[in-house]
């Protein structure tokens, strides 16, 4: 999973990472977030109770997108949050790639997005960006093909 902004310089657009979560087949848990003093970064073992809620969701037997329940906000109703990318590879080596709105998506999955993950002390602080070359090509991929991502703008100060 990949929290994103997307940098635009002229007709040059550029991802951003701002969070890199992934967990692999063991459900070890690897987490980099760019912060104000560098890249927060850790990997750990995730527990057994987080794994299943992760394997429920992402078992192969429905495609990311099918959690997506609406595909725009409601009238009058503002988007401040970022973008996030989805990935997933099965035991097969199926790749199941998804660019998820929270606020559009299914409650159980939008509650795993936003588990409240226990952070162990080990956390180091090294570089200034998160740099996944292969990565950001994909998502800008999916990014400009994206028919259904809302405008990322503040709610208007009612008086």
């Amino acid at each position: 999973m990949v929290d994103y902004s997307i940098k635009k310089s002229g007709n040059t657009q550029k991802v951003v990472i701002e969070t890199y979560k992934e967990i692999n087949e063991v459900g070890q848990f690897h987490y980099a977030a760019s912060m104000y003093n560098g890249i927060r970064d850790t990997t750990y073992l995730l527990s057994d109770e987080v794994v299943n809620m992760f394997n429920k969701i992402f078992n192969g037997s429905r495609k990311i997108q099918s959690y997506m329940v609406i595909n725009k906000l409601p009238e009058n109703v503002h988007y401040a949050g970022g973008f996030m990318w989805f990935s997933c590879t099965y035991p097969d080596n199926t790749t199941d790639s998804f660019l998820v709105v929270p606020p559009f998506m299914d409650p159980s999955f939008e509650r795993l997005i936003f588990y409240d993950y226990k952070w162990p002390s080990n956390l180091a602080y090294k570089g200034k960006t998160i740099r996944k070359p292969l990565i950001e090509k994909e998502i800008l991929k999916y990014h400009n093909a994206c028919k259904y991502l809302p405008k990322i703008e503040q709610s208007p100060i009612i008086q």
